[in-house]
Formats: C-alpha cells, structure tokens, sequence
C-alpha cells in the first residue's frame, strides 16, 4: 500500500515534470517564431508583372512549389520564381496589353511553295 502510494507520487511527479518541460518548450518555439517574423519582415507586395499570362500564374506558381519542395531530389539550387519565369519565357518583359496567345494565333505557318494559303 505504502508502495503503491509512492509509485503514484513519482508518476505524478514526472508527469507535472513533463508537462512543465513540454510547456516550456512549445513557449520558447512561439518566442523563436515570433523573433523570426520580426527579422522577416512585411511581406512584400503583390506582383502583376509577369512575363506570362495572368491565367498561366497559377501554374507557374504550381512548378515552382514542385520544383523548390522536390529540390533535395532533384538536385537543383534554389532559385527564384522570377528566374523560373524568365527561363519558361526568356524574351523581354512584354508591354501591357501584351497577350502570348494573341500574339501565336496571329502567326501562319509557311505554306510549301506552290500551294495557296488558304
């Protein structure tokens, strides 16, 4: 009985020792949080000047996660989303009201000589 008392006395005791130890430690990771968003900074602006066209941001966005969350196996370098960009679209950054889509459709494909176009 005496035994059983002291048992429970110990498990109660390293049990508020853990507990005590998990607080602390959950405290002290929200403090480094906290120091880190400090150091980070705002976030910077939003950017709607891109090469590529407004509806193919998303998927951009999509390879760029891809390729930064499977760098380690890929072995690739980190790289910004605006080298990403510039390597899909290496021309100059097009001017406003710039359309890719536009732009290909109004290209013809040579015809073979002899024929019409028709």
């Amino acid at each position: 009985d005496d035994r059983e008392l002291r048992l429970a006395a110990k498990r109660q005791r390293q049990n508020e020792q853990y507990h005590s130890k998990r607080a602390l430690a959950i405290r002290d990771k929200q403090r480094r949080e906290r120091q880190a968003d400090a150091e980070r900074g705002e976030p910077p602006a939003p950017c709607q000047d891109w090469r590529v066209e407004g509806d193919m941001v998303p998927e951009v966005l999509m390879i760029w996660e891809m390729c930064m969350a499977f760098a380690p196996l890929f072995n690739l370098p980190p790289f910004s989303l605006r080298a990403l960009e510039a390597a899909l679209y290496p021309a100059p950054r097009p001017k406003p009201g710039f359309s890719c889509r536009t732009q290909a459709s109004s290209l013809t494909a040579p015809q073979p000589q002899g024929q019409a176009q028709p």
